[in-house]
């Protein structure tokens, strides 16, 4: 699993060791909220590739992942689940999105504050 965030992670996998003696068409993937052990199927159609971004997850929930494969007698056995991961944004990203916008809460202070002096400057008359 990579780039794990609270909607959505990355999964990838090797070919299964053996094909059944049919070319693989592609891949099942499902998902497990660890909470209620209950598989459920990501992907309608199968993918080709061995990497799949699953997305629209809840963020701080736990799941799991397994993955089929299908070729043309049908879809095999789902692989050993995965270990578990949470859908949350990483610590970095988290503190990066809160920085940008405290720097922008601050330049628009700022620029509100320029605003003003600009103001008061113009409208100040010096004595004759």
């Amino acid at each position: 699993m990579s780039d794990i965030t609270d909607k959505a992670i990355t999964l990838s996998w090797s070919i299964p060791e053996s094909d059944g003696g049919s070319r693989i068409l592609g891949y099942y993937i499902e998902k497990c909220d660890t909470s209620t052990d209950r598989w459920v199927k990501v992907n309608r159609s199968v993918t080709k590739d061995t990497t799949f971004r699953v997305e629209d997850l809840t963020a701080k929930t736990e799941y799991r992942f397994r993955v089929s494969a299908e070729n043309k007698p049908g879809t095999g056995p789902a692989s050993k689940p995965s270990e578990s991961a949470i859908a949350k944004l990483p610590y970095g990203k988290f503190i990066f999105f809160y920085q940008i916008t405290f720097l922008c809460i601050l330049l628009n202070m700022l620029n509100v504050f320029a605003s003003y002096v600009i103001n008061l400057v113009t409208q100040f008359k010096l004595p004759k």
